[in-house]
């Protein structure tokens, strides 16, 4: 493995993060490198990976690595720029434009434009169990030029520019989604997204491999080449996959009985310090080998 384990996982642990970031290797000195193999613990089993129709935890914390949001979030829960550059708000609150980062491309090659933005939105009105209520003041999404969206409303809703996050209303390709019904999945091969990383391969109840995605907008992130989540059902199983160092990284992988010896030996770290949901991680706790 070629990631630097101690230093990622001290930068992991300093956010209280499970594999928050679009992925980092680190030399010594601190500095991003390229390469290397993030092995990530899961459980359970993932059934969907994209929150356009669900509202499941493993939606949440698996699609922000292949679809994003509008918008990212800090930890003080304030917006920044994501897919859109610029928004802005109207006095009376009932339209929210925002312009779009120009030279992004859907993993199949294809532009991301406003109408991908729009698609979206009115699916996750129609489709998410949340986005039912967050959009249900929705009335149109206006599309005047290829990089602008304006989403407009009946009465306002301050709390709407929270949920444009990436685990909460990832934008997803309209040429692909418009081809299946909102209650569905897509298929593999469909599971595309403008993110820095690409679903490669994925075995129910065994494995999912994420391949960095080369045409990354945010060039030269993501930093990792390749992260396989490993679906573990079994604590203990878990618990001895970490400590062999089959995996890196995992939330709550290890059994509670199990922390203290573990801890003892020096060469493990635990933290319960929670990531903002908004964001691109999820709320978690970790536990993570630092020995080099």
């Amino acid at each position: 493995m070629s990631v630097n384990r101690r230093h990622f996982n001290q930068l992991l642990l300093l956010g209280g993060a499970c594999f928050a970031l679009p992925g980092f290797s680190f030399a010594a000195e601190g500095t991003p490198v390229q390469g290397g193999t993030l092995n990530w613990a899961f459980y359970p089993d993932p059934t969907s990976l994209i929150a356009i129709n669900t509202s499941s935890g493993t939606g949440q914390a698996i699609g922000p690595k292949v679809n994003e949001g509008l918008l990212d979030f800090d930890y003080d829960l304030s917006p920044k720029p994501l897919l859109a550059t610029e928004w802005s708000i109207s006095d009376d609150g009932l339209r929210y434009t925002f312009k779009l980062r120009k030279g992004v491309k859907w993993h199949d090659g294809k532009d991301f434009t406003s109408q991908d933005v729009a698609f979206t939105i009115l699916r996750l009105k129609e489709a998410h169990p949340r986005g039912r209520i967050t959009y249900q003041n929705v009335t149109a999404v206006e599309t005047p030029d290829p990089h602008t969206a304006i989403i407009v409303l009946s009465k306002p809703a301050p709390y709407l520019i929270t949920a444009l996050s990436s685990s909460e209303s990832p934008i997803v390709p309209k040429h692909v989604y418009e081809t299946f019904k909102p209650a569905e999945q897509p298929k593999l091969e469909q599971t595309i997204g403008t993110g820095p990383f690409v679903l490669k391969e994925w075995v129910p109840g065994s494995h999912l491999i994420f391949d960095r995605n080369p045409d990354y907008w945010d060039a030269p992130r993501p930093y990792l080449d390749r992260v396989v989540l490993h679906v573990i059902l079994d604590p203990a199983a878990r618990s001895a996959a970490l400590e062999t160092g089959e995996i890196d990284i995992g939330a709550n992988p290890v059994p509670l009985a199990d922390i203290e010896r573990l801890k003892a030996t020096l060469l493990w770290s635990s933290t319960q310090t929670p990531t903002p949901i908004p964001a691109r991680s999820s709320n978690c706790s970790s536990t993570t080998k630092t020995k080099s």
